[in-house]
């Protein structure tokens, strides 16, 4: 199974409400389950699509995010990149569910269009 980068977008330790108001990403390496390297990613971009930009180069494989613009989300999807967006909460729980595969589609909040 190769590594992977899963990427979740905070404000202070909790999931950032919107992608596009995150001030960094808590980026975690993974190889299967077991967590190799983590790292924090000041995204310092006031512009929302230098952001994104700043996303696609770091090679991310699953981004866990708060509220997203279909806008964003479709240009990061379109990389390839899976988008797990309406995740609230504390980033390091939010990453102990993923891990123990608990982030599925009920937890995340009903869609809305931002």
């Amino acid at each position: 199974q190769p590594m992977k980068t899963i990427a979740i977008t905070v404000f202070g330790t909790r999931v950032s409400s919107r992608l596009d108001c995150a001030e960094g990403v808590l980026l975690v390496t993974l190889d299967g389950s077991i967590v190799k390297n983590r790292e924090l990613v000041r995204l310092v971009q006031t512009n929302a699509w230098e952001k994104i930009n700043t996303l696609l180069q770091l090679g991310i494989d699953v981004l866990i995010c708060g509220g997203v613009p279909d806008i964003y989300a479709n240009k990061l999807r379109d990389s390839g990149m899976q988008v797990i967006p309406w995740v609230r909460g504390e980033a390091e729980d939010v990453l102990s569910n993923f891990l123990a595969g608990k982030l599925s589609k009920r937890d995340t909040v009903q869609q809305r269009r931002i």
